[in-house]
């Protein structure tokens, strides 16, 4: 006797697959939410490491520049 696979009709596989997606992105959105609080610390910490070496390198730019400027009329 021959085995059939028992087939989905095309309603059953949509919805199967549409739960698929649901699910999922509930999942991910959990994931990102219990670990979003120690991301975003990082970002800010980051962020204002970054926002200080910006602003010394716009300082060391303005320097830079002034000192030129002195040696050019010089």
């Amino acid at each position: 006797m021959k085995r059939t696979r028992p087939k989905l009709d095309d309603g059953a596989a949509f919805a199967g697959i549409l739960l698929g997606i649901l699910l999922g992105g509930i999942y991910a959105q959990l994931r990102i939410n219990r670990r979003g609080a120690v991301r975003r610390r990082d970002l800010l910490e980051f962020g204002g490491a970054s926002g200080e070496l910006e602003m010394e390198a716009t300082l060391q730019a303005a320097k830079r520049q002034a000192r030129e400027r002195q040696a050019a009329e010089n």
